[in-house]
């Protein structure tokens, strides 16, 4: 009513402001219970807190501040330790280590010396059972040399409860698997005796009912388990990028302030959101039209795939390339001789189709990429270039065809994250009108939830990082350039010769002599990945080392060495 009266006296002046006081106020009452109801929904979905403890920002403390406070008293090991612990129904360990470290710790200093630790640990033996077969196989001061993690000649709390329950978590665990392989092998539920289900499982795990397990089990997660200081290359995380403080920080500050629906892309390509800022940022930083953010690499390739194959579109990949590997039965793939352009040609002048190469194989060796885009243009067969492997580790980050300036003349490329840029997600670049016909035509763009917000932040500060740290790539590729001329000098040949990036496999051939590489590499504590058919041509299994950035050179000489010995066992 008193701004009714302003209007009507013509004084517009304090008309203005008064409209703009209602308005200010009536969007901070609102903002005031917008923040409430989200911050609520944030610590619930956070903190797993029950409702009745959740604090109301109208009543106390804001939640969205609780939380932080729950953040910052990292208590990520421990949870995860006690997940582990209670999957593997070891309650009979519910014993406080805190309580058995007091304790030993007579002198009340927050540490533990060698007497201290044998004292806790004869008493962890009483008080917990199932862990007296572990720590019994080990004398005092290899307790001791193990749990002091930094060195320093003392063994705080956390080392201890880091130390002890991962030994027990370690021993519980093969014991758990060994009963798994053991029921499997003799018992048959009332659910798996369905005979449909039963015969595809004896075609698929052929000797279950003599091992228990698939073959492969024993050479994919049977060995050692690696110790403290173990050389870990099995991880395809190149840049070392996974933790990258920048990156952690940008993905909880997202979790944090992330709102809006959770809901499939097909429901939002409309909008530029966080999404879509990123699909058009890699679009323009590889020089493409526009680019498809997927679910994964996998879904990368074979989303696009499915779309441009049809039913009457041949589907040309290198015997090599992930395609070939794990797309041949799906789609009807017609492979061709590794990196043989000339076999190539002479399938894509018969008919055009579809080929897909790798701008970095599995084993290290690049792709004739300037020779692929030639036969894709004679023949008038379109060109998909997978550079998973290559993107980020490539000379300036952005993958081997813009290395080599060939990127306007490849169709389209395609790029999974769980490489370089150490996540979970991949992306399609391309011509703008066929990516409009993958958004909605492909099944799982249409029926499958969209990534978190979250995630997207963390790509996108990835490639800043990616862009910033190019120190990374400049050590990556040393190490790689010092091993391979390391293990050449050692005798390695085969697929070490032909490794040209940061991938070095040794072929071992069988199962026997894989097992006894893979034991006599894990003895020296150099740990690798073992591939084996049907990820590896039959009698070619090989074991994997993957080169990364951080390797120290203490690491690689100790690499170098135990290699050395371990090839006498081929």
């Amino acid at each position: 009513l008193p701004l009714r009266r302003l209007f009507k006296n013509g004084d517009r002046s304090n008309y203005a402001k008064g409209v703009h006081m209602v308005v200010r106020d009536t969007m901070r009452k609102a903002a005031v219970l917008l923040h409430t109801a989200r911050c609520r929904q944030l610590c619930l979905a956070a903190t797993h807190v029950d409702t009745n403890n959740v604090i109301d920002c109208t009543q106390g403390p804001c939640p969205k501040k609780r939380l932080s406070q729950l953040l910052s008293q990292n208590r990520f090991a421990e949870r995860e330790r006690k997940a582990r612990m209670t999957a593997l129904n070891m309650h009979v360990c519910e014993v406080s280590l805190r309580t058995v470290f007091d304790q030993a710790d007579s002198a009340d200093s927050g540490s533990l010396a060698l007497t201290g630790l044998s004292q806790a640990i004869s008493q962890l033996k009483e008080a917990c059972p199932i862990s007296r077969a572990v720590l019994d196989a080990t004398t005092a001061v290899r307790h001791f040399e193990r749990a002091d993690l930094d060195g320093d000649g003392k063994v705080t709390f956390n080392e201890f409860h880091r130390y002890v329950t991962e030994e027990v978590i370690a021993h519980a665990s093969s014991q758990h698997q060994a009963a798994e392989d053991t029921s499997r092998q003799h018992t048959m539920t009332l659910l798996s005796q369905n005979p449909l289900i039963e015969k595809r499982v004896q075609e698929l795990v052929p000797g279950i009912d003599d091992w228990g397990m698939h073959a492969n089990r024993v050479l994919l997660n049977g060995g050692s388990t690696p110790s403290y200081g173990a050389v870990l290359m099995r991880s395809n995380d190149y840049l070392r990028l996974n933790g990258h403080p920048a990156v952690a920080a940008a993905k909880a500050e997202a979790m944090l302030n992330e709102s809006g629906e959770r809901c499939a892309r097909i429901f939002t390509h409309s909008q530029v959101d966080r999404h879509r800022a990123l699909e058009l940022r890699m679009s323009a930083m590889l020089g493409a039209e526009d680019a498809l953010l997927t679910l994964s690499g996998a879904h990368a390739v074979f989303g696009l795939l499915h779309t441009l194959v049809g039913s009457n579109i041949p589907l040309y990949a290198d015997r090599l390339s992930w395609t070939t590997s794990s797309l041949r039965s799906v789609l009807g793939v017609t492979p061709f001789k590794h990196n043989d352009m000339t076999a190539l040609e002479m399938m894509a002048s018969d008919e055009p189709g579809i080929i897909v190469v790798d701008a970095l194989y599995g084993n290290g060796t690049v792709g004739r990429l300037e020779q692929a885009v030639d036969v894709a243009e004679r023949t008038s067969s379109v060109l998909v270039v997978d550079e998973t492997h290559s993107f980020g580790c490539a000379r300036g980050g952005l993958g081997i065809c813009e290395e080599l300036g060939i990127s306007h003349r490849v169709h389209f490329r395609t790029i999974g994250f769980s490489k370089a840029l150490s996540s979970r997600g991949g992306i399609i670049v391309g011509p703008a009108r066929a990516l409009e016909a993958v958004r909605f035509n492909d099944s799982n763009m249409i029926f499958s939830t969209a990534p978190q917000t979250h995630e997207v932040v963390g790509f996108d500060t990835t490639l800043d990082v990616l862009q910033h740290e190019g120190w990374r790539r400049d050590q990556l590729h040393a190490n790689h350039a010092f091993l391979k001329e390391g293990l050449l000098a050692a005798g390695y040949r085969d697929d070490v010769v032909r490794s040209d990036r940061q991938i070095l496999s040794v072929v071992t051939g069988g199962a026997e002599a894989t097992l006894a590489f893979r034991d006599r590499c894990a003895a020296g504590g150099i740990f690798g990945a073992v591939f084996c058919p049907p990820a590896a041509p039959p009698g070619r299994t090989y074991v994997r080392f993957i080169v990364h950035s951080a390797l120290t050179q203490i690491d690689k000489e100790k690499f170098l060495d135990v290699l050395g010995q371990a090839r006498s066992v081929l």
